[in-house]
């Protein structure tokens, strides 16, 4: 499965760095040569990247790559102190997540780049091959949600986004998967959502991309509700 194979490729990095092969300061190869190296797809990479990132292990710099953190320096708290034992959990996280996404949206539409609204952009169009082949989008889901956090350009808030979505999704699928199994057209709501979020930021309508910001995360919550439901009726 795509989760597992992501955690191995974390391992394997985080193995690399942690033996001194990556040294401190030392620029990562680049996706590419990640992806040809190790035979993964970017979804793929960019999850174990990202959980990297998450730990401190890497810095991103943006329009430069990733580099080896200096694990020597002293270090505020990388991640989040937050645990997901149970689907309320998850519900209370994603709360968290929208009073801080939905500024990011805001930040990015003001902020956001060519390359990163091309970013978003693959992101969506990863989404809607996922769709098509019945496959879970969840990567491309994530990839849309961090190519937004980096437009904002705001790297606090880009740091917890990444620890908070990072925290959530390591949590096992579970409800979730069936709801959208029993509500076919859950997937086709999820990419209206998206791509009116890419639209307003895109136009750089701060005020639009905060409102559709706000209303994916709102109607995300509510999805969560219902696989919540539904898992504790079987």
């Amino acid at each position: 499965m795509p989760e597992s194979l992501s955690t191995r490729i974390h391992e394997a990095l985080a193995e690399r760095i942690h033996c001194g092969e990556w040294t401190a300061g030392s620029r990562l190869p680049s996706e590419a040569v990640l992806i040809g190296e190790l035979d993964v797809s970017r979804s793929v990479l960019r999850e174990a990247l990202a959980r990297l990132q998450a730990q401190g292990l890497i810095e991103t710099r943006h329009g430069r790559g990733s580099y080896v953190a200096d694990l020597s320096r002293p270090r505020g708290p990388v991640g989040l102190p937050i645990e997901l034992p149970c689907a309320r959990d998850v519900l209370l996280a994603l709360e968290l997540r929208i009073a801080i996404e939905v500024e990011a949206a805001g930040l990015a539409a003001l902020r956001r780049t060519p390359p990163e609204v091309e970013a978003m952009h693959q992101a969506l169009a990863d989404m809607k091959a996922a769709i098509r082949a019945g496959q879970r989008t969840r990567h491309a889901d994530r990839g849309f949600h961090e190519a937004l956090a980096r437009a904002a350009h705001s790297p606090h808030i880009e740091r917890v986004l990444q620890a908070l979505t990072n925290t959530v999704t390591s949590r096992p699928a579970s409800g979730t998967s069936e709801l959208r199994e029993a509500l076919p057209p859950v997937l086709q709501d999820l990419y209206a959502e998206h791509e009116a979020i890419l639209r307003a930021i895109e136009e750089q309508d701060v005020s639009t991309a905060q409102a559709v910001m706000r209303v994916h995360l709102v109607n995300s919550l509510a999805r969560l509700h219902a696989a919540s439901a539904l898992e504790s009726a079987r």
